[in-house]
């Protein structure tokens, strides 16, 4: 029969998780990778609109198609990937991720600047991919620190968070960028606000980095 638990209430849970050097700094580094996500996800269309010229019908071809689809492989990916590999050293569970978010960060800064529209597009796919490696696992890691009985509460509070930080901060700081430099860019400002999603990739990756050196004892810790 399988063991059952009753779930922690949420203040000891979050007082646990505070003590977790790896839960706290993959929740971090996790608010920055989804700023990237919801940032993009606002500001790809009216990019592909103001710097390509684009219609409405071709921005949902290539919004919806490459980003949406790649996004999604990338999280099937991610998933299988990191399952695999994590079994040989639980730091993998985010030394894998850490990489392909620093990738997905002079990937997308290709997407922004290249002139070429070909290249923009394969720099949208693979940005996308890389993107949506991580998801998988970072809620993976939630659960891995937490006790049994925590892991609910774990993973609703670090997708609570993140997707409070990325959806209220991400699309709201590219425009204010945008708003900032148009008066020198021009249409070509919605590019150079967008490096900022390049940025918080890869600042997430450095951060997935450091939150494993503390995984295995805090996954010790956790069981």
């Amino acid at each position: 029969m399988a063991e059952s638990f009753v779930p922690e209430p949420l203040g000891p849970t979050l007082r646990f998780l505070a003590t977790q050097p790896s839960f706290v700094i993959v929740l971090i580094g996790f608010c920055l990778t989804t700023y990237t996500n919801y940032a993009t996800a606002a500001w790809i269309p009216p990019f592909l609109a103001r710097v390509h010229h684009l219609t409405s019908a071709e921005i949902g071809t290539y919004a919806g198609t490459f980003k949406g689809l790649c996004g999604i492989a990338g999280t099937l990916v991610g998933g299988l990937v990191v399952a695999k590999i994590g079994r040989r050293d639980d730091r993998w569970k985010l030394w894998a991720p850490a990489i392909m978010s620093g990738l997905a960060g002079p990937a997308f800064a290709v997407c922004m600047l290249t002139a070429d529209f070909a290249t923009m597009v394969a720099a949208l796919a693979l940005t996308s991919f890389l993107v949506g490696f991580h998801l998988g696992p970072i809620f993976a890691i939630a659960q891995t620190v937490a006790r049994p009985s925590m892991r609910a509460l774990a993973s609703a509070f670090i997708l609570l968070t993140a997707t409070c930080f990325g959806q209220g901060i991400g699309p709201l700081a590219v425009g204010v960028l945008n708003d900032a430099l148009k008066s020198d860019y021009g249409t070509d400002a919605v590019r150079y606000s967008l490096l900022s999603a390049a940025f918080t990739t890869m600042l997430g990756a450095l951060l997935f980095v450091w939150a494993a050196r503390f995984i295995r004892a805090d996954i010790e810790r956790a069981t």
